[in-house]
Order: C-alpha cells, then structure tokens, then sequence
C-alpha cells in the first residue's frame, strides 16, 4: 500500500525558485563596503587606548606604584576621555553592511532552513503574487503556466 504524500502546489515552488534566483543575483554583485571615516577609525583606537591606559592604572595601584588618590584622578580623567570619545562615536553614521552578503548567506541557509526563516525572507522580499485568470473552459487541463504569475518586488 503506498502512502499519499502531500505536495506543495506548483505557484509555491515556482515562487521559491524565482526568489532564490534573484538573492543569488543580489549575493553575486556584493558592492564593497564604503571605507570607514578617518576620524571615526582615530576615535576608536582612542577608546582602545583609554581601557589600555585603564588596564595600566589599574596594575599600578596594583603593585603600589600609584597612590589612591592618584589612581582615582587617574581613572577619573580617563572615563571622562572616555565618555566625550563615545559621544563623538555615536554621531557618526554606521558603517553600511556590503549589499550582498547577507542574501548570499540566506541561499547557502535556505535548503536547511525553518519554515519561519523562509517565510520570514518571503515577507521582506516579496509584496505579493498576482495570478492573471487562465480564461473559461477545459483548455488549461491542470497544467501549470507560470507566464500568469506576476511577483511584485518590496
């Protein structure tokens, strides 16, 4: 006795089929990312040197190289460098994501991926489906025409 297995309808695949090609399109024409702004690069290795120059205080104090109170004007110097540096950081735009990567890394997830997941690319990809009538009559016999079908882009 054979078992019915249930089959997905033909617009489902076609769909699939269409999108996939068009994230494999999107993941192959990566556009490089913008280079970062000079002085957002000069403001990060800033911080990097205000928790280095923390670490050092800390390990002075540590093996009394430091008095209390020159620790504490230290560190206190340093989170208020610190805190203008984060502030000049934050007014800087992020830098872009490169366009492509993320499409190609759904492809390569897409055949072991989660309904949720697939469905989730669907909805920010895809608006809708527009299926034109086929016309009256027998004609059609079952037989699926893509040609009908009209995916509209987000």
């Amino acid at each position: 006795m054979r078992k019915a297995v249930p089959q997905r309808p033909p617009v489902d695949d076609y769909v699939e089929k269409v999108l996939l090609g068009s994230l494999k399109k999107r993941a192959r024409t990566v556009q490089p990312a913008e280079e970062e702004d000079p002085e957002l690069t000069k403001a990060k290795k800033a911080l990097e040197q205000v928790e280095a120059d923390k670490a050092e205080a800390r390990q002075l104090q540590a093996d009394d190289l430091l008095s209390l109170g020159e620790f504490a004007r230290e560190i206190r110097r340093l989170e208020d460098k610190e805190r203008e540096t984060k502030e000049k950081v934050s007014t800087f735009p992020e830098t872009p994501a490169r366009a492509g990567s993320a499409a190609g890394r759904i492809v390569r997830e897409w055949e072991g991926g989660t309904v949720d997941m697939k469905r989730q690319e669907i909805v920010r990809t895809i608006e809708s489906v527009m299926i034109s009538g086929a016309g009256k009559g027998g004609a059609q016999r079952g037989v699926f025409r893509p040609e009908l079908l009209e995916i509209v882009w987000k």
